[in-house]
């Protein structure tokens, strides 16, 4: 298990106002900006992988660890080493937002919270041992269901207990800023993205892509 430690988290407020809608030195921005602050001392992002091989065992299955996953997708992607991992904006934002009331600051610290997740995603990323990996997330695209997690979760032994986050019995991930998947390498890089059509993602990195040459 590799723990990616103190992964910061200073954004510059300005950079939030142009998202949010928020016009500067206006009552919102000092309302934000203080709540920004808060969630700053409170945010405690947290990320870890493992290192592991695949095995092949189908078009449609193979294993990792002895655990085994079905899908064409994961299957025609994975191969040789491959590193799952976990990431989360961590429970105590999570505790803290909840008790947050007001539509806007509702809004507010969705939008902190999602930035929170991205800087610990970033931090792992940037611990692995090449640049521009691609990445599958269980539950992102029909092909890997997030049923999957619970296998995923399983695969990744102790990393979720030491990062604070567990599975549901629906296997959606608490605290929900949390992510899970299999970073890889390959030569045509992968995104979810390029095969998912959902409009107006806030999370999207790249154009859906309907003939995809990526596509199963």
């Amino acid at each position: 298990m590799q723990i990616i430690h103190n992964i910061s988290f200073s954004p510059d407020p300005q950079d939030f106002y142009s998202h949010l809608r928020i016009s500067k030195n206006s009552r919102h921005s000092n309302e934000f900006d203080d709540l920004l602050k808060k969630a700053v001392t409170i945010a405690g992002p947290k990320a870890a992988y493992m290192v592991s091989e695949v095995i092949n065992l189908s078009a449609e299955e193979l294993s990792i660890n002895n655990i085994r996953f079905t899908s064409r997708l994961l299957s025609k992607n994975l191969h040789g080493t491959v590193y799952p991992f976990a990431a989360t904006a961590g429970r105590e934002l999570a505790e803290f937002a909840a008790r947050i009331s007001g539509t806007l600051p509702k809004f507010w610290i969705e939008y902190i919270q999602n930035m929170v997740l991205f800087s610990a995603a970033s931090a792992l990323e940037s611990n692995l041992p090449r640049v521009n990996p691609s990445c599958m997330n269980p539950g992102s695209l029909p092909d890997w269901g997030i049923e999957q997690q619970r296998e995923l979760f399983m695969l990744l032994g102790d990393i979720p207990s030491t990062l604070g986050i567990l599975l549901n019995q629906d296997c959606l991930i608490e605290p929900l800023k949390s992510i899970t998947g299999i970073y890889f390498y390959s030569d045509i890089p992968f995104c979810n993205c390029s095969l998912c059509n959902k409009k107006n993602c806030p999370t999207r990195r790249i154009a859906f892509q309907r003939q995809s040459h990526i596509d199963i």
